[in-house]
């Protein structure tokens, strides 16, 4: 069980009304074999008994993430995961480029913990502005992700920020038009009989349908494929 305690020379009864703060002790998943670890707080006795509540639930719940480890710099889990990848030597390397020219100097020297999605998109944006390709982005992009969800395993993280984020060449969605039903316009030229004659059928093409018009939704281009 997570402990809460003063280390001062005041007695236990005097503990809510010292200046000095508070401190909770406890110990990761694993019990008594578990290395005791502390996190300390100001005055205020709440915020942690909070802590140590939460503690003992993610414990039990096999969910528990110690805030210790969110401390460790993402430029040395990067290198450690770059050291145990068993891709091939040219992807290696072009991994160590990115992280090196790009990802270092913008969120290396950041505790894993402290990462946001902002700092990310940020990241992202900048090397956008820089006029750098889409493939270069995205390998900055997919070294960053990588590296935090394996921090994620590593109950290091409770979920990764790299998530959702859009890189620039990439469509999510876009305006295609398809056939949509609904009556042909009238046609009184002298030639139109001999037009329509000689015009190609699409297998699978409704002669009851409409030039095209946008539909607003990739899948909807399906009806053109059929």
């Amino acid at each position: 069980m997570a402990r809460i305690f003063k280390r001062c020379p005041c007695p236990e009864e005097a503990w809510k009304a010292c200046p000095h703060q508070w401190v909770v002790r406890y110990r990761t998943a694993g019990g008594r074999s578990s290395r005791q670890h502390e996190q300390s707080f100001g005055t205020d006795l709440r915020e942690a008994e909070d802590f140590a509540l939460k503690v003992e639930h993610d414990k039990r719940a096999h969910v528990f993430v110690d805030p210790k480890a969110g401390q460790a710099l993402f430029r040395v889990e990067a290198a450690t995961w770059l050291d145990h990848h068993l891709g091939a030597d040219s992807s290696i390397a072009t991994y160590w480029s990115v992280l090196r020219a790009h990802i270092d100097p913008a969120i290396g020297g950041k505790p894993i913990g402290a990462i946001r999605r902002e700092d990310i998109k940020a990241l992202i944006a900048t090397m956008h502005r820089k006029g750098l390709s889409a493939s270069r982005i995205g390998c900055a992009h997919l070294v960053i992700s990588a590296v935090l969800a394996e921090a994620v395993r590593d109950k290091k993280l409770p979920e990764s920020p790299c998530s959702s984020i859009q890189l620039p060449g990439v469509v999510t969605a876009a305006d295609f038009v398809g056939p949509v039903p609904g009556p042909r316009p009238s046609t009184n030229g002298p030639h139109d009989h001999q037009r329509s004659a000689a015009k190609p059928q699409v297998k699978g093409h409704d002669e009851d349908m409409e030039p095209y018009k946008p539909l607003g939704r990739v899948f909807e281009r399906h009806r053109l494929l059929r």
